[in-house]
């Protein structure tokens, strides 16, 4: 859902931030743009604080931001392939946004998603008949 993010320029941080920093800088950001706080711009405001909150997450563990430093994205491997058991766990699905929420771009990826589990559907049961 996030994927390909700075998660120091969503904080407003260098990469030389402390941890209290990183602590100070989520708070100050998490409450300007808390979703209670913004009524009139709320969708934006939801799409901001997930945001911060996922670039806390990831800056605010010492292992998670190792790996976040080392390879530029936290979720590098097989966490981004839809046929993986970490798919619908990991961040790049959120059950609320990707089921609930109908926008153009958001039903283009479900039809890709439902296209391509029938495809490895069918190359399977293919590779089946043909053994």
């Amino acid at each position: 859902m996030y994927r390909n993010k700075n998660y120091y320029e969503i904080l407003e941080l260098d990469e030389s931030a402390s941890e209290d920093d990183i602590k100070k800088s989520y708070r100050r950001l998490a409450l300007k743009w808390h979703p209670d706080k913004n009524p009139t711009n709320q969708r934006e405001a939801e799409i901001r604080f997930k945001q911060i909150s996922e670039a806390y997450e990831i800056l605010s563990d010492k292992n998670k931001r190792d790996i976040y430093d080392s390879n530029g994205d936290y979720f590098s491997g097989d966490q981004t392939n839809i046929f993986s058991e970490n798919f619908f766990t990991s961040k790049n699905f959120d059950i609320n946004e990707e089921i609930f929420v109908l926008d153009a771009d958001g039903l283009l990826k479900k039809l890709g998603i439902v296209l391509l589990m029938l495809l490895y559907t069918l190359i399977i049961l293919l590779k089946r008949k043909i053994e």
